[in-house]
């Protein structure tokens, strides 16, 4: 009797499996670039299931519908902005999203069939990152355009309540306003943090920006590590490889229990990324308070010593 269960146990246990590893995964690219080449391998690295890949840079007119009609995939990743837009309106199938920083500008609440990871990291988790490291910080400034980053700012606004921070902030619709709004905050804040706001950050205003950090003695805080060549403090960015992951735990909880319940999920990045400019930190007589770095995994400074 138990080795008939035994035997009947393992059957179950392995035409699951196969169910399972028989599904079919289409994955939407928007472009070639290393983050998100990073992300679909963090994602296969969870979702052990076959993936098969169409970037949108790579074809000039394809018919995105008819592609995936002719594939029939049981779900499809939609890694980037563009990509999501071009996949949303899809509704048989279920689609997980990442690579992007704000879904909601993209897709509705309507969508329920759409579950993603976005490459936003909560803002009380980067505020937490800044007071640990700077305790004496008081005053932070923000410059951003309502009409791109004000989520953005919501949670920052929460997060900064909550830790006794003040947060100045100054709105521009254009880039030619961003120098006058930084001239006004001088003298009335500790520290700037730099969001990915398209109207702030262009080659002229990112050059003033850093100019005003170093005659001010003002250190910055960006969302990425390639500004810190160019005069940045400190950044607190994203993990491409553990979103991806993150996605493939998605994949697995669907394909898993078969749920359509768990669909509608979306979520932030968990895991920052710290690096360091010691050079900046240096020359702007900055002091970081380092022992309360194992708080968030440490600090990077391999780069810029």
């Amino acid at each position: 009797m138990k080795i008939y269960v035994l035997i009947v146990t393992m059957s179950i246990l392995f035409c699951s499996v196969t169910a399972v590893s028989a599904q079919k995964i289409l994955a939407v690219q928007s472009i070639r670039v290393a983050p998100y080449e990073e992300a679909l391998k963090g994602f296969e690295s969870v979702c052990k299931l076959h993936v098969r890949r169409l970037v949108l840079s790579d074809y000039k007119n394809i018919d995105i519908a008819n592609e995936i009609k002719s594939l029939h995939p049981d779900m499809i990743l939609a890694i980037g902005v563009t990509a999501l837009a071009k996949v949303k309106h899809i509704r048989k199938i279920p689609i997980i999203y990442f690579m992007v920083l704000d879904p909601k500008s993209v897709i509705s609440s309507g969508e329920k069939n759409i579950s993603g990871v976005s490459m936003n990291i909560p803002q009380k988790d980067q505020l937490a990152v800044i007071v640990n490291l700077f305790p004496d910080i008081k005053d932070i400034g923000i410059i951003y355009n309502p009409k791109k980053t004000s989520f953005i700012i919501k949670r920052a606004e929460t997060a900064a309540w909550n830790t006794g921070i003040n947060l100045i902030k100054k709105t521009v619709n254009t880039p030619k306003n961003v120098a006058s709004r930084m001239m006004e905050m001088q003298g009335k804040i500790d520290l700037f943090w730099l969001i990915p706001d398209s109207t702030v950050l262009t080659p002229e205003t990112i050059k003033f920006l850093f100019l005003f950090s170093m005659n001010n003695k003002i250190p910055i805080i960006a969302f990425s590590k390639n500004y810190l060549g160019i005069g940045a403090l400190l950044s607190i960015g994203i993990d491409s490889y553990d979103i991806g992951r993150q996605a493939g735990e998605l994949g697995n909880t669907f394909f898993t229990t078969n749920n359509k319940n768990l669909f509608n999920q979306h979520i932030d990045a968990r895991r920052p990324v710290v690096s360091l400019n010691k050079k900046i930190a240096n020359k702007l007589g900055i002091k970081i308070n380092k022992n309360n770095a194992n708080a968030f995994g440490g600090i990077d400074e391999s780069e810029f010593n």
